[in-house]
């Protein structure tokens, strides 16, 4: 995936998040697609109901993955922001119910 450059050019940093959180609901489409990247595992600190009845499959990439802190699907801003992150990803269709 391509990211879009402005035309000017900065010499800012780019800061890599450390902490990331997956959230909202449906998130396990959005996890696997994190999670297909090896390099961002480490970064993922919490990870909303991704349970589909049959257990999840994120155990099986991630070891570490049943050890981090599960929020729930519907939480709100105030359960995110608990966990101080760097990046929250959501579904857009979120983005109504957190504000």
């Amino acid at each position: 995936m391509a990211m879009a450059q402005s035309s000017t050019t900065t010499n800012a940093p780019v800061i890599q998040p450390v902490r990331v959180i997956l959230g909202g609901r449906a998130v396990v489409m959005v996890a696997d697609v994190v999670f297909a990247f090896p390099a961002a595992r480490g970064s993922v600190v919490s990870v909303a109901g991704t349970d589909q009845g049959l257990g999840s499959f994120l155990e099986v990439v991630d070891t570490g993955f049943l050890d981090k802190p599960a929020l729930d699907k519907s939480a709100g801003a105030e359960a995110y922001a608990a966990l101080r992150p760097d990046l929250v990803i959501v579904k857009s269709s979120m983005k109504a119910s957190l504000g």
